[in-house]
């Protein structure tokens, strides 16, 4: 169990777990962040959306079988670029300073593919498929900058 000294209401949540070959799993009281099966390395967001945004993160349960590392930040902690094309390989969260209204992404994973899009003003999920994927889709275009929250166990691009 790990306890936060100062809950947070929106999170940055890097894990990794680069030699588990089972179960992997970060969990907070209000949603679970990581579920994957063997190695593990990757960054999400916790309190922007579903039951997450409810609740403060005041503590987080690991599930893992070897040694594993965990950083919280917050949303300045996120990766930034100053527009597209983004290039990733497993869950991410990007910070894109000048983005456009509409974008082209591509996955190569076998599993869960899911991009939200999250704007000054409005929060969308852009995309939710399992495997490979290939398609255009609407961006929250108000002018601002763009936080887009991957969730992929492949290669992904956004341009």
């Amino acid at each position: 169990m790990v306890r936060l000294d100062t809950p947070r209401d929106t999170a940055i949540v890097a894990f990794s777990c680069k030699d588990c070959s089972s179960n992997v799993i970060v969990k907070s009281d209000e949603d679970t962040l990581v579920n994957e099966i063997g190695s593990y390395s990757g960054t999400t967001l916790y309190g922007i959306r579903g039951s997450s945004s409810t609740a403060p993160l005041t503590r987080l349960q690991i599930t893992a079988d070897a040694a594993w590392t965990l950083t919280i930040g917050g949303i300045n902690t996120a990766r930034e670029v100053g527009s597209f094309p983004l290039t990733g390989s497993a869950d991410d969260v990007v910070m894109v300073d000048s983005p456009r209204d509409v974008a082209s992404l591509t996955h190569d994973g076998s599993s869960n593919f899911v991009v939200y899009a999250i704007s000054g003003s409005d929060s969308d999920l852009v995309v939710n498929e399992i495997g490979a994927y290939e398609g255009t889709v609407i961006l929250p275009a108000d002018g601002g900058r763009l936080l887009l929250v991957i969730t992929a166990d492949g290669n992904w691009t956004v341009d």
